[in-house]
């Protein structure tokens, strides 16, 4: 690789908020792409440098051109030699954008199907609550009811307990009294 196209970007005026890491990738694809002799490349490298002096911009340029035309620079061959580097920088760009769509797909498209799984998960557990809970008051009210039931039928023994105590107690003391009146008159 030659020295001459070892700092492309520093051949394109870009803001300061250009991302470095795009920048190298698109200058490398124009790097790898670059034809020989004097084209569209060399002539923007003569073009900038000779900004750096005190001249403008179109003496710059025309000086730059004349500099490529004794090398076989013509005007036509220059823009097709800016078409060709136009059309590597985009298809550059049609790869970033498949590559960025896959990553979408992998990351984001994926990860929402996770999530939508995660929360179809939640919401069956959220059912399955309700239904445990509705369960949970089913059995509640039946251990009411036998709670209830346990209290009817331990006042139901306590009243059969207690009349049957109380007719044994008549009974015995009639036949006790029998007894009495048996003994005392016979």
């Amino acid at each position: 690789m030659s020295e001459k196209i070892d700092h492309l970007s520093d051949l394109f005026q870009l803001g300061s908020d250009i991302d470095t890491k795009s920048l190298d990738f698109l200058t490398m694809a124009l790097r790898k792409n670059n034809q020989s002799g004097f084209d569209y490349i060399e002539f923007k490298q003569a073009y900038k440098a000779l900004t750096k002096l005190p001249m403008d911009q179109a003496l710059a340029i025309k000086s730059a051109f004349t500099t490529g035309s004794t090398m076989g620079l013509n005007k036509e061959n220059l823009l097709k030699s800016v078409d060709f580097y136009k059309q590597v920088i985009q298809k550059e760009k049609v790869q970033f954008d498949i590559a960025l769509k896959n990553q979408r797909e992998q990351k984001v498209d994926g990860r929402k199907a996770e999530q939508q799984s995660l929360l179809d998960q939640i919401n069956r557990n959220k059912d399955l609550i309700v239904k445990l809970q509705a369960d949970i008051d089913d059995i509640q009210r039946k251990y009411d009811a036998v709670d209830t039931d346990i209290e009817a039928a331990v006042q139901k023994i306590e009243d059969s307990r207690y009349k049957f105590e109380h007719a044994f107690s008549e009974i015995i003391t009639e036949i006790s009294k029998d007894i009495d009146l048996i003994n005392q008159n016979i």
